[in-house]
């Protein structure tokens, strides 16, 4: 993943608010592709952040996925699916705020950004968990 500048990052909070607050603006929202860039690189550098700041608090030592082999252990089950059941009490609400038809399903941005992150988040450990998975399985023939 493409490291931010320090300015880029103090300017993306600014420039994704007043994307959005042009986009709830106009009857018909529209979006360039300078917007969804900007966009892209805002959620993408905050999945970021979330993964570092969220190891420091879940990854005791170097091995960053110990806690989803210890659950899949205690729960016998296939470690590919550990990143699955953590996050589908919040997919699941996720889904249920895009069926309302209250305004933003009911919510504010930052509940949507919350959800969309944490999900692309469990989206990489479970790609990570598939690799290792791959690597094991291809030095086990």
């Amino acid at each position: 993943m493409a490291m931010l500048s320090e300015s880029m990052k103090s300017s993306l909070p600014r420039l994704t608010y007043a994307i959005v607050k042009n986009l709830q603006q106009q009857t018909e929202a529209t979006m360039d592709s300078k917007q969804f860039e900007a966009v892209f690189h805002y959620i993408t550098g905050k999945c970021q952040s979330i993964l570092l700041e969220r190891a420091a608090r879940y990854a005791y030592d170097s091995n960053r996925l110990r806690n989803f082999y210890n659950v899949a252990k205690e729960q016998d089950l296939p470690v590919h699916r550990i990143p699955t059941l953590f996050s589908a009490k919040q997919r699941e609400a996720f889904t249920e705020a895009l069926k309302s038809n209250a305004p933003m399903g009911g919510f504010q941005l930052d509940m949507w950004e919350e959800w969309i992150v944490d999900q692309i988040n469990y989206l990489i450990l479970t790609y990570a968990i598939l690799k290792e998975e791959s690597k094991n399985a291809s030095t086990d023939k």
